[in-house]
């Protein structure tokens, strides 16, 4: 038997590939269960309900791909991140046209705060600098990805992830790295 985790990825992949060929909001549980072939019940004892189970895409997907100290710093997060977008485009493009937009915005937020405090903490090498200061350049920086990440998606995740990276460290660096001397 299956273990609870590969049985949740198996019903999450369904419900990515489904969402290549229909809406989202118009996908039925019965219809995950049946692509997947397990009961609806089975679908029940993992998720409460479609919300559910987008919320633990974003969990699996983002939060914790995006946020892992394994990872290879902010580059590589931010290269998993625009992978799994590009791999899931409908998906993302479709969620971020409904009312689960805003959970995507906040997991979005979260772990991309999470990673440039963790960079510019990297920067201070022990120094110290202003919480507020420091709050308002995490703030504004993690803002700013979040809104290329969204735009990144409407746009059906076209550009090149590489040619992204290679902006986001010539812009991004040299500023948090004038914000925190300063």
């Amino acid at each position: 038997m299956k273990s609870d985790i590969l049985i949740k990825k198996h019903i999450a992949e369904i419900f990515k590939n489904l969402s290549q060929k229909k809406s989202i909001e118009k996908i039925s549980i019965r219809e995950i269960a049946i692509a997947a072939e397990i009961n609806r019940s089975t679908f029940y004892y993992h998720f409460k309900d479609k919300a559910d189970l987008v919320e633990w895409i974003f969990k699996t997907d983002i939060v914790k791909t995006f946020i892992s100290p394994t990872n290879g710093g902010w580059i590589s997060n931010v290269r998993n991140l625009l992978e799994t977008f590009k791999n899931c485009r409908e998906f993302y493009k479709q969620i971020i046209a409904m009312d689960s937009y805003n959970n995507l915005r906040k997991f979005l937020y979260d772990a991309t705060r999470k990673t440039t405090e963790i960079y510019i903490d990297g920067q201070l090498e022990g120094k110290s600098i202003d919480p507020a200061r420091k709050n308002f350049i995490v703030d504004f920086i993690s803002s700013g990805y979040v809104e290329t990440y969204i735009h990144y998606l409407e746009n059906g995740c076209l550009e090149d992830p590489q040619w992204l990276i290679d902006l986001y460290r010539a812009i991004s660096e040299p500023a948090i790295d004038s914000a925190i001397s300063v």
